[in-house]
C-alpha cells in the first residue's frame, strides 16, 4: 500500500476528510483539496476547471484519485439544475480525463437514496437496474457520473452505501447539534460505519481490477436492514451522545419537542405517529463485497 499515491477530490469535509485523516496516519502518501471550504494541509481545488484539474493531477501524478467533490444536498441540486450538471458530471469528466492522462484508478461514491430502484422494495445488489428517482436532478447527475467513472477505465471503482455513521459526522453530529432526533419516515435503512467505509475502500484500492467494478458496502449488523428509529438509538448509545435513548410517539400534527437537559437526562427519538413507511419495507440491500473482501 505504500507504494500508492491518494488523491483525495473533497477531502474538506464528510467522507472525504475522514479518509483523509486515516491514510495520513497509517502513512500512505495523500493529497487532499477543497474548493469552498478552507482547511489546512489541503489545496485549492475547482473541478469545473478542466486546466486547473490537468495541472493539479499533472503535477502529483497519483496511483488513486478518489472523488467525494460533488454538490451533495438534494434540495440545493434540485433548485440549482445546471449548477449541478457542471459540478457532478462536468467535474467528474475533468476528474476522469484527468487520471486517466497518469493513468490513475478513479474511485467515486454513491449513495442508494439517490435512486429509485432502491426504494421500491425488492432486492438490490450491485446489478440492480439503477434509474434515478423522478424530477430529481441530485440523482439525475449522480448516476451519469457513476456511469462516466465505470466507462472510462475498467479499473476503476464506484462504492455505493446507505447512511455513514461516524463520531461527529452526518447524522450523530445533527443529533448532537439539535440535542434530540426526530424520526419523520421511519424507513428501514442499511448503515456503514465510517471506519468500515474507509477499511473498503484502501482495501479497494488494493484489489484487482473486476470489470464493471460497483461495490454496495453495509456493516454486519445492519445487513438485514434497520428501521431509522433503531439506527437513531445505535448512534446515540455508540457514539456516547447521551447516557441512554427515550423513544416518544408523537400524534398527527404535534410539535416535536426540542430536548434541553444535561447528560444525565434521556435523550429523546422523537417518532411522528404516522412515521412508518413501507417505502423500503421489503428491500434487501445485497453485496458481493464484505469489509473490503470478495464474497
Amino acid at each position: 500500500m505504500k507504494e500508492n499515491r491518494v488523491l483525495i477530490i473533497g477531502a474538506s469535509g464528510g467522507v472525504g476528510w475522514l479518509l483523509f485523516e486515516e491514510l495520513k496516519q497509517r502513512g500512505i502518501e495523500v493529497v487532499g483539496t477543497y474548493n469552498l471550504k478552507e482547511k489546512n494541509g489541503l489545496i485549492q481545488l475547482d473541478i469545473t476547471n478542466r486546466d486547473q484539474v490537468n495541472r493539479v493531477v499533472d503535477k502529483h501524478k497519483p496511483t488513486h484519485v478518489l472523488h467525494f467533490g460533488v454538490m451533495a444536498q438534494v434540495g440545493i441540486c434540485n433548485d440549482n439544475p445546471a449548477q449541478t450538471m457542471r459540478v457532478n458530471v462536468g467535474g467528474t469528466m475533468n476528474v476522469v480525463e484527468a487520471a486517466n492522462s497518469v493513468d490513475a484508478v478513479v474511485g467515486y461514491g454513491a449513495t442508494i437514496n439517490e435512486l429509485k430502484g432502491y426504494t421500491d422494495g425488492r432486492v438490490c445488489n450491485e446489478d440492480t437496474p439503477r434509474y434515478p428517482k423522478q424530477n430529481e436532478i441530485y440523482g439525475t447527475s449522480k448516476e451519469i457520473a457513476t456511469r462516466l467513472v465505470l466507462g472510462a477505465n475498467l479499473e476503476n471503482r464506484v462504492v455505493v452505501s446507505d447512511l455513514i455513521l461516524a463520531r461527529g459526522y452526518g447524522m450523530a453530529k445533527l443529533f448532537e447539534d439539535m440535542k434530540c432526533a426526530n424520526i419523520r419516515i421511519d424507513e428501514t435503512r442499511f448503515p456503514v460505519y465510517g471506519k468500515d467505509y474507509i477499511n473498503a475502500w484502501i482495501n479497494l484500492m488494493n484489489m484487482p481490477a473486476i470489470p464493471g467494478q460497483m461495490r454496495h458496502i453495509v456493516s454486519d449488523e445492519f445487513e438485514g436492514g434497520m428501521k431509522l428509529s433503531d439506527v437513531a438509538i445505535r448512534v446515540v448509545e455508540k457514539f456516547g451522545i447521551a447516557p441512554k435513548t427515550e423513544i416518544i410517539k408523537l400524534n398527527d400534527g404535534q410539535e416535536l419537542v426540542k430536548w434541553t437537559g444535561n447528560s444525565d437526562n434521556p435523550f429523546p427519538i422523537n417518532i411522528q405517529h404516522n412515521a412508518d413507511s413501507l417505502a423500503t419495507a421489503n428491500i434487501r440491500f445485497i453485496s458481493r463485497y464484505k469489509l473490503g473482501h470478495l464474497r
